[in-house]
């Protein structure tokens, strides 16, 4: 099967249980603060195009567990989460790009997943709020990720701009974040902990 030409881009924003700033952020080959790491990303997208298929204003999570040391071994016990909004072509092209099939920036990250491949892939209902210095995204009663901006002295929001990352846009806003998650046997609950939030700019193949 061809993959079609695809681009999207919109809102990421990441939390997980590190201190700040997430040392596997930095570098894969870094190891986690606490010797694993439980994470999710969140997804809004602004514009997408997948072929044909309109993915714009959609939202999807992506939830790994990296047993560690570092998210460079690998072995990633990953859930991807669609909206419930999208009809089955939006679907099946979200799934497409998350799951690295699709290929683009995913494709990756896809190969540290355990048999390169997420555990499950499901359809929920979102709710996603944007201001200046948050982002926040739940998936059903599966996952709720909050990130709220630091600021600095004079009420701006920290950022780093000369670090490269595969998904990320080059503008990333620093932050610390709430996660909750329960899905699929992955379980955990952090607050102020790594948070980060850009927008990205995916295409593929």
């Amino acid at each position: 099967m061809t993959i079609p030409k695809w681009t999207a881009s919109g809102d990421l924003f990441e939390g997980c249980n590190c201190n700040l700033i997430c040392p596997c952020h930095i570098a894969f080959r870094q190891n986690s603060t606490n010797g694993n790491c439980d994470g999710a990303w969140g997804i809004h997208v602004e514009k997408g195009i997948y072929g044909s298929i309109d993915i714009s204003g959609l939202n999807a999570m992506v939830i790994a567990h990296s047993p560690g040391p570092s998210m460079f071994d690998g072995n990633w016990e990953t859930v991807i989460y669609i909206d419930d909004q999208s009809n089955t072509n939006q679907e099946d092209a979200l799934k497409s790009i998350l799951s690295g099939a699709g290929g683009g920036p995913w494709s990756k990250l896809a190969r540290f997943y355990v048999n390169s491949s997420p555990i499950a892939i499901e359809k929920t209902s979102f709710n996603y709020t944007k201001t200046q210095k948050t982002r926040a995204l739940s998936a059903g009663a599966s996952a709720n990720l909050l990130v709220e901006a630091l600021t600095s002295a004079d009420d701006q929001n920290v950022t780093l701009s000369n670090l490269f990352n595969v998904i990320h846009g080059p503008l990333h806003t620093v932050g610390k974040s709430d996660l909750d998650i329960e899905s699929h046997g992955l379980q955990w609950s952090n607050r102020g902990k790594h948070g980060l939030f850009s927008q990205f700019e995916w295409s593929g193949p």
